[in-house]
């Protein structure tokens, strides 16, 4: 091959892998950040879309991605095994209590949790299932932390008039499959993945019982952090801000986005994408201001007024980064 020929190749080889990354830094360039996440669940699929869309380039970074059952997301932020990753506002404020500086400081999910029967269950509601078997997620997951503060909102206690049989999502849902409990408390997507068999439904929304006893929605999780890594890293704590700001935007003004992700959300089925795409943008905070950070901040106030939290922590938990 002559010179002429050679550099002529060698150009139009640069110039493709400048045009393959359209929107990103080189890779050099790019800061690495590990973020824990949740496999086949609502938070693996912000996580998912950002990396196939190369949203995280778009700001600078490359994500790492971790993936956990949603007790070992948590409590790989809180050992420091990852930077960044989701985490419950009840979690953070005892973590804080424990002398770990955890921060929140974007919002990913709203309470999106339902006590799941089977279609020929008389339960309908949580106060009809005490003293029966209750499926439930592990203590330290936003869907247990989050329950029990419902639950004690209304006067019951979860740990004591309840037969709880604790498991991640896969075993909570194959023991309700099994009819091994009465009921199940599950979180998005596992709910719809129940509701398109037509064999269980819905006894209660979560949501909607703390909307009647405060008038606001509840935060379900965050994205949160170490302080000392925020400190460290403000340029990237922007940018993973922006970044799942503009994902959560694309399934907003897109559902049919998640027609991508059939495979990684497990979905089988017409009918269960189409559920799908109704019931699965809704729990997507679209913005993190003063509102939505008082509306976190009243969940804590809320929980240590009902006992599930000695005290607020010193430190403020929930921030805001522009």
């Amino acid at each position: 091959m002559g010179t002429g020929v050679w550099r002529g190749f060698t150009f139009v080889v640069l110039i493709m892998g400048i045009l393959l990354r359209p929107f990103g830094l080189p890779a050099a360039e790019l800061q690495k950040v590990v973020i824990s996440s949740t496999a086949g669940a609502s938070v693996g699929l912000l996580t998912e879309l950002a990396k196939q869309y190369r949203l995280d380039e778009q700001q600078g970074l490359s994500l790492e991605i971790r993936y956990f059952d949603p007790a070992k997301a948590e409590e790989a932020i809180f050992f420091k095994q990852v930077h960044v990753g989701p985490f419950a506002p009840i979690s953070a404020a005892r973590a804080n209590l424990r002398g770990a500086p955890v921060r929140i400081f974007a919002p990913l999910l709203w309470l999106m949790v339902s006590v799941v029967t089977s279609v020929e269950a008389p339960v309908r509601g949580i106060e009809e299932l005490k003293g029966k078997r209750l499926g439930m997620y592990h203590r330290i997951t936003g869907t247990y932390t989050a329950s029990a503060i419902i639950w004690k909102a209304r006067g019951l206690d979860l740990e004591k008039e309840y037969r709880l049989i604790i498991g991640a999502p896969p075993v909570v849902m194959g023991l309700l499959e099994k009819r091994e409990v009465e009921a199940a408390v599950l979180s998005e997507p596992f709910v719809t993945r129940m509701l398109v068999t037509r064999r269980f439904r819905e006894a209660a929304r979560l949501n909607d019982l703390w909307r009647e006893a405060t008038g606001q929605p509840m935060l379900m999780i965050g994205l949160a952090a170490h302080q000392e890594w925020l400190a460290a890293n403000p340029k990237a704590a922007a940018g993973l801000v922006r970044m799942f700001r503009e994902t959560i935007a694309r399934v907003h003004r897109t559902p049919e986005v998640i027609d991508e992700f059939r495979r990684f959300l497990n979905i089988r089925s017409e009918p269960e994408a189409q559920l799908f795409k109704e019931r699965l943008p809704v729990v997507f905070p679209a913005v993190w201001d003063d509102a939505t950070v008082a509306n976190a901040r009243l969940l804590v106030q809320r929980a240590v007024e009902l006992g599930q939290l000695e005290r607020m922590p010193a430190d403020e938990i929930f921030v805001q980064i522009r």
